[in-house]
């Protein structure tokens, strides 16, 4: 029998939470529908990363292989369903600095730099009166050196403040 120095990681499957900040009388929605998912990865006893990007690309450094299979940037829909004095709603999307995501027998995994709507950052958002704007989600999943193979979940809270 051969030993192999790789673990097999699945991360992802995240309960997407959010918060309102209304500014105004006007109604607004978000729906997060779609979770951020990392997919499956293979690890070796060195450190590395996988990020998965709002235009829902992945991409590894260090020690790390992404396995071919499912992974998805995450996605909210913002919504207005009244009109407001302009016609239009300024919104500000954001997502937390980082997130811890709890695996087998008490090991861990943290997913930080989250990417709201470009792939170089978080950017408001324009919802027309009655209209509707997409927030794609994206972030890195850092993987340390001799992570425990197994699942992985988490989830995190995505605020939008109504401007």
């Amino acid at each position: 029998m051969m030993k192999s120095d790789k673990a097999l990681l699945l991360a992802g499957g995240m309960l997407m939470s959010l918060t309102l900040a209304p500014l105004r009388a006007a109604a607004q929605t978000i729906d997060c529908n779609l979770p951020l998912v990392f997919g499956t990865l293979l690890s070796c006893p060195g450190a590395g990363s996988v990020t998965v990007t709002p235009s829902n690309g992945r991409s590894t450094t260090g020690c790390v292989t992404a396995i071919p299979g499912a992974f998805s940037r995450g996605v909210c829909l913002v919504q207005s369903v009244s009109s407001s004095a302009t016609g239009a709603d300024m919104v500000q999307i954001s997502a937390p600095a980082s997130v811890v995501l709890n695996g087998p027998g008490g090991a861990t995994m943290v997913i930080d730099q989250f990417n709201v709507g470009t792939d170089a950052g978080g950017v408001q958002y324009t919802v027309t009166a009655g209209g509707a704007a997409t927030a794609p989600i994206g972030a890195r999943l850092n993987i340390q050196s001799g992570q425990a193979a197994g699942s992985y979940s988490g989830s995190y809270t995505i605020n939008a403040n109504y401007q």
